[in-house]
């Protein structure tokens, strides 16, 4: 399990006695600075924007935090701040879920493109009810199609945030036989 432990100090005298420093923050909870070993900042990194809720301890109590950024060097690579989430079961949180398309295009198959237009989207949901993706089926687009975020299939509680009806995914293009067809016509005049 992470610990993490109460800082008095800044950021840069924490990273300079070999700490990485963290901001925890939530809903209708005061902000905390904290601090925690390098080992642990890396492993809480490798958690960033990720959906599933994590258990941390803070000078012995447990902590349900979600990582919502991590700071890093723009040269090294090192982490120099985390962010942290304190998440409560029955409050709604925000959260940046990734979308995944599943399928080939029917147009793709006769010489279109997919294109994805938005790779992840924002969305308000309880705390542990936050999925870790959301699937798209993509398979019965055509040239021409377009899907928008109406036509997820979002678990019960789970909200997009914001506008409704932008673009996740659509084909574009002329299907091959057209195009092949338009040069022979070409050719022969």
């Amino acid at each position: 399990m992470i610990n993490l432990y109460t800082r008095k100090e800044n950021g840069a005298k924490t990273r300079k006695a070999g700490f990485i420093p963290a901001e925890i923050y939530g809903y209708k909870t005061e902000n905390r600075s904290v601090y925690l070993s390098i080992k642990d900042a890396e492993m809480l990194s490798k958690l960033i924007n990720r959906t599933k809720i994590n258990e941390v301890l803070l000078e012995g109590d447990k902590l349900s935090i979600l990582v919502k950024e991590v700071q890093r060097h723009p040269v090294t690579d090192k982490i120099l701040h985390i962010d942290l989430y304190e998440a409560k079961k029955d409050h709604l949180t925000n959260a940046k879920i990734p979308v995944v398309l599943t399928g080939t295009p029917q147009g793709v198959k006769i010489g279109g493109t997919l294109n994805q237009a938005r790779t992840s989207i924002n969305v308000t949901a309880p705390a542990t009810e936050i999925p870790n993706s959301l699937e798209l089926d993509v398979s019965d687009m055509k040239i021409g199609s377009v899907l928008r975020a109406t036509e997820l299939k979002l678990p019960e509680n789970v909200r997009i945030k914001g506008r409704l009806f932008f673009t996740i995914a659509s084909v574009v293009g002329r299907a091959k036989e057209i195009v092949e067809n338009k040069e022979e016509e070409e050719v022969a005049s």
